[in-house]
């Protein structure tokens, strides 16, 4: 177990590390056997001095969930489905209008304390699961919203729940090999997002001159393809764009591109698992810039791994440390709301998120 004692110290020696190197370390999968506790501490460690100096980590090698035809499947669709009619669209938008299920027009969303809207349009997917399970009688949960499947758009359905299984998948041993590192349990995150409440964005950057038709303005004043923000979630699992723009903010203030190779994946710290690590790993800003082609179109498919709705945040024992005060314990749903508040995605609906934990 790496105890408070042992990171606190450490945490100064690995950001020097790997700040001198300029760029988001690599981390090939294959190199550890994740089917032993000690492969998996050994991948587990790996991740978490990344995750110390940057936020970020960069991984390769992954044999389990994320590959690339099913990655590939989803630009496909993605391509079809963004190229519809605007009104046939606005169909699949939640009545929330929250972002939570199904697409969100262009200038829908903007990132916290920012005036500007973000370049972009996206579809969301959340947990899906066959009728009559017990997790869907949790009014917690938002119900999927689909293009209709008799117009051709089933493909689209298909390819969107095979990936979203795969990053599960991923998911639970990325936060299984920190568990068991961060406190010798390696349920410990890894139990919470089973039947999670992650959700999966595929977003489509138009082009600058598409933007410019669509902007009240006509021209781009500031506003470019996601402005700074940090994710809210345990950890985003990020396959590769179809083009370049990730940056993420250093602990010097500068911006640092992240460029990927291959079939590599991008993997970050959200808010939640900072909050849970009493912000031993830090949920860095980053953001998406514009390119320099006005014609150049992008797409992505971030993947916000949460827990399920009624899981209790709190700082473990092991991570505590009584020289620092740590957050009191939230339920994910009270914190998840509190921020898409912060964000505008929904309005304060006068809804006390503290009653679920009286329930």
């Amino acid at each position: 177990m790496v105890t408070i004692v042992f990171l606190r110290p450490c945490i100064t020696h690995l950001k020097e590390d790997h700040m001198a190197l300029q760029e988001v370390p690599r981390i090939d999968l294959s190199l550890f056997n994740t089917r032993t506790r000690a492969g998996r501490q050994k991948c587990g460690t790996a991740i978490l001095e990344s995750f110390v100096a940057y936020g970020f980590v960069r991984i390769t090698g992954h044999r389990i969930g994320m590959s690339k035809p099913t990655v590939q499947n989803v630009y496909e669709e993605a391509k079809k489905y963004f190229a519809l009619p605007e009104a046939e669209k606005l169909m699949h938008m939640s009545p929330s209008k929250d972002c939570q299920a199904g697409f969100a027009p262009f200038g829908h969303e903007h990132a916290k304390d920012s005036a500007h809207v973000d370049l972009k349009e996206f579809f969301t997917i959340g947990q899906e699961l066959p009728w009559g399970h017990p997790v869907l009688d949790d009014k917690l949960y938002v119900r999927n919203i689909w293009p209709d499947e008799a117009r051709g758009n089933e493909k689209f359905r298909k390819a969107c729940l095979d990936l979203y299984r795969e990053a599960e998948q991923l998911a639970v041993l990325i936060l299984g090999c920190l568990s068991l590192v961060l406190v010798e349990e390696e349920e410990w995150l890894s139990s919470m997002v089973y039947y999670g409440d992650t959700k999966m964005r595929v977003i489509h950057y138009p082009s600058l001159r598409k933007c410019r038709e669509l902007l009240p303005g006509k021209e781009i004043d500031g506003e470019i393809r996601s402005s700074p923000h940090e994710d809210i979630n345990l950890i985003t699992i990020l396959p590769w764009a179809t083009s370049e723009g990730l940056q993420i903010l250093t602990r010097e203030n500068e911006w640092l591109p992240i460029r990927t190779e291959g079939e590599e994946m991008v993997v970050n710290v959200g808010d939640m698992l900072s909050r849970i690590t009493n912000n031993l790993l830090p949920s860095t800003t980053h953001r998406v810039v514009n390119p320099a082609d006005e014609n150049e179109h992008r797409l992505s498919i971030p993947v916000f791994i949460h827990p399920r709705p009624r899981v209790r945040l709190a700082v473990p024992k092991a991570l505590q440390d009584r020289r620092l005060p740590f957050p009191p314990m939230i339920l994910a749903r009270t914190f998840l709301y509190e921020r898409l508040v912060e964000i505008g995605n929904i309005a304060d609906s006068g809804f006390d998120p503290t009653s679920l934990e009286r329930e």
